[in-house]
């Protein structure tokens, strides 16, 4: 008697608790995976970095060093998620560019 491989044991365990993703066998679904779940993880982090930095501008009414980091705090998580959203959509404009179905797996 054969022994299963250990990609078909890995597939047996995903299927009997539900893991199954047939789009992560292709670059294309790799890439719409993580996308899927890494814009509304980068909202998060953008309200809680915006709410903290909003937090110590608004507890720093005597310090203007603490003022300026809750601004750059505020700051760099708008650029970040600007950088996020941004590749999303030079993602979409190469697929119409190049005429790939990136996302779509």
């Amino acid at each position: 008697m054969a022994l299963p491989t250990f990609s078909s044991q890995s597939d047996d365990f995903n299927t009997a608790i539900g893991l199954t993703n047939p789009n992560m066998s292709t670059l294309g679904g790799i890439v719409n995976t993580i996308m899927t779940y890494l814009i509304p993880i980068g909202g998060l982090v953008l309200l809680v970095m915006i709410i903290s930095g909003g937090i110590t501008m608004m507890t720093a009414i005597s310090d203007p060093k603490a003022a300026e980091a809750g601004k750059q705090r505020v700051t760099s998580a708008l650029i970040g998620f600007i950088i996020l959203f941004a590749a999303y959509w030079i993602v979409q404009l190469l697929e119409i560019v190049l005429g790939v179905n990136i996302l779509q797996g």
